[in-house]
């Protein structure tokens, strides 16, 4: 199926030997864009259908004539403005989605009454209605759902519309971080935050436009912006993008992540002959990518450890101005001494926070992660590595055991419910799309054994503190983790039907072998890394506990962290008989108003399985802007709500100083 000729004797098969007034296409299978195609051949080495390959086939079949009243991709990433102008010669609409679609792809009952729609939108909306009516029948709550219809006779607008937006924009060295960082910012398709080389750089064309107009060097541009976006609401028949924003129809390339394909595929992008302007725009991109920042910029980074209280060191790394200009996102990783001098083994990553003032902080929580037996007892001493992912959930890449003994590589995704980790799903390695694919999704109950890999790189011998000029000790970048050479793998097993468990354990490891670093990302993809900050060698303070009365049963507030400003972290611990949510609902900072920044209204989600449950101790974080540079003393005025019953339970008002002074 991997070749044209394949897909045009399908094409000329059916219009000879089946006669009909309407004719529509669906093309089922892995996808991965306009750039990567769809439809993979298992039997022709993961051969697949290029999108020019798909225009070739079309072209040669009777629907260059008579076209098609619609085509329907039943794969990943395909509702792509790159793909709706190739398609579009041949067929009145096109339905697809700009995300990966669920495993199941979409529900076919949609076939019944097909005849007695009155026009292809009442078709598309049918197609779109059924695929997540049957996502609500099997209780699939999966994020981030698409599928679109596009009306491809306005495609040729469309295009006139980019063409005429792109010809204004001029990338330049002042400007290209904005850009970058707009780009960074918005929500991407497809994209893997944990492997940037799988990345598709998929974004949607409104939201970028959109994002694009707000940069000042493109101010002018916003009436072109504004024209462009009304055609493109008229191209988008009929839309569903469950839980995504900014899913507007169609995505377009933008280059960001994946390098290997924006350094040496581009070519491939330029065959699919899509708007000059808009090639011509990336190319520049692409151009200042490869350069990357000066390397003077990043060869020094001067980070501390603030404090350690109550299990947790906050760390801050003081940027320069052209750092600042420069950096996008920011981890704070943890690293725990390996058994070879200068070796260390990562144990955790999550993200850090960028602030206004120049600075980057973040805080480690001294719960590392461990498989334990039935007693709660550690099977190894070596902890287990995780990310926080970007929405909150733990990834841990794994070798799955099955019970014949066949080993596959995968990733578990899991949720944190107390001191405990449950694994929700494990995504297997697909080689058709050469990543972790949701279509290979199944519960890892299914599985005998997990092997986690625990890697021991050593410092290289030129960043080691004896070999450093004098001048630069205190502050000389390392290079990324990944690049230091490997000193030894360590391998944890978790009989997962033997009773074992995962589970976050306190003081498990001593402080004094744990270091922290920074790792940044700029806005051209280089990666950075601080120099690492010894634990141990930073003083403990008191713990502060909080007790919030509500009636006959109360609130614990274990060690509340107020030394980051727009940032309070602590731990709370629900004393009451109900499943508890809290709804932040008035801040005061230093007696000054604040205003509070959260993705959501609550701490713990109104839902099931999302409160905090009678007796459950769960970390709270709770982000604001505020314009004082230290927080003295913080009033926080909280609604505490039945997560079941979603009932208030009482109003409370907690005031905080910072240290209990």
């Amino acid at each position: 199926m991997g070749s044209a000729a394949a897909l045009s004797e399908f094409l000329c098969y059916g219009y000879e030997h089946v006669p009909a007034k309407e004719y529509a296409l669906i093309l089922w299978d892995h996808g991965g864009g306009a750039m990567d195609g769809v439809c993979m051949d298992d039997l022709h080495d993961e051969d697949r259908l290029e999108m020019t390959e798909v225009e070739e086939a079309l072209k040669n079949s009777p629907f260059a004539e008579q076209k098609l009243s619609w085509i329907g991709f039943d794969a990943c990433l395909m509702s792509a403005a790159e793909a709706a102008r190739i398609v579009a010669p041949y067929a009145r609409y096109m339905i697809g989605s700009e995300e990966s679609e669920p495993p199941f792809g979409w529900n076919y009952a949609f076939l019944k009454g097909l005849e007695k729609d009155a026009d292809m939108k009442e078709t598309a909306e049918r197609v779109i209605s059924s695929y997540f009516h049957y996502m609500d029948e099997i209780g699939y709550k999966k994020d981030h759902v698409t599928l679109s219809c596009v009306n491809l006779e306005k495609v040729a607008l469309l295009l006139q519309a980019v063409d005429a937006f792109f010809c204004g924009l001029t990338v330049t060295e002042e400007n290209f971080p904005e850009l970058a960082r707009v780009r960074k910012s918005v929500r991407a398709f497809g994209r893997d935050e944990n492997n940037p080389d799988e990345d598709h750089d998929l974004v949607d064309l409104k939201e970028i436009i959109t994002c694009i107009a707000g940069i000042r060097d493109f101010a002018a541009e916003s009436e072109k912006q504004k024209e462009l976006a009304r055609i493109l609401d008229e191209c988008v028949v009929a839309n569903d993008a469950r839980k995504k924003e900014g899913a507007a129809g169609l995505t377009v390339y933008y280059p960001c992540n994946n390098r290997f394909v924006y350094e040496f595929m581009l070519e491939d992008y330029q065959r699919l002959g899509f708007v000059d302007s808009y090639v011509h725009f990336i190319e520049k991109v692409r151009g200042f990518l490869l350069k990357g920042a000066e390397p003077t910029v990043w060869e020094l980074m001067l980070a501390v450890a603030k404090e350690r209280k109550a299990m947790r060191t906050l760390c801050q790394l003081a940027l320069t101005p052209e750092q600042a200009k420069l950096i996008f996102e920011a981890k704070l990783l943890a690293f725990q001494e390996g058994g070879n001098e200068n070796g260390y083994r990562q144990v955790a990553a999550q993200e850090a926070v960028i602030r206004e003032n120049d600075t980057v902080s973040g805080y480690y929580v001294h719960e590392n992660l461990f498989v334990v037996d039935e007693e709660n007892t550690p099977v190894s001493s070596v902890p287990l590595h995780y990310t926080v992912r970007e929405d909150g959930s733990f990834l841990l890449p794994a070798v799955l055991v099955a019970a014949d003994g066949s080993m596959t590589d995968a990733r578990l995704i899991g949720e944190r419910k107390d001191k405990s980790l449950v694994i929700t799903e494990a995504q297997l390695y697909d080689e058709a799309i050469r990543g972790y694919s949701t279509r290979l999704a199944v519960p890892v109950q299914e599985f005998a054994e997990a092997r986690f890999q625990t890697e021991e790189r050593t410092l290289p011998v030129e960043y080691r503190e004896n070999n450093l000029p004098e001048g630069e000790k205190s502050g000389r970048s390392l290079p990324a983790y990944e690049e230091w050479e490997t000193a030894g793998t360590y391998e944890t097993r978790w009989r997962i039907r033997e009773g074992q468990s995962l589970a976050f354990l306190e003081e498990a490891l001593d402080v004094n072998t744990l270091s922290l670093a920074f790792q940044v990302t700029d806005v051209y993809g280089g990666i950075y890394m601080s120099p690492l900050i010894p634990v141990g060698q930073v003083p403990d303070t008191e713990k502060e506990t909080y007790l919030v009365d509500c009636d006959d049963d109360y609130l614990l507030i274990e060690d509340p962290d107020l030394a980051n400003p727009g940032y309070l972290t602590a731990r709370l611990t629900n004393r009451m008989d109900a499943e508890i949510v809290l709804e932040p609902k008035h801040l005061l900072v230093n007696g000054k108003e604040a205003e509070i920044l959260r993705s959501d209204r609550y701490i713990g989600q109104i839902g099931e399985y999302e409160g905090i449950y009678p007796g459950e101790s769960q970390a709270m974080t709770l982000r604001f802007v505020t314009d004082e540079e230290t927080v003295r003393e913080l009033e926080l005025e909280l609604v505490i709500r039945d997560a079941r019953l979603k009932e208030e339970l009482a109003a409370v008002q907690v005031n905080m100083r910072h240290g209990n002074e």
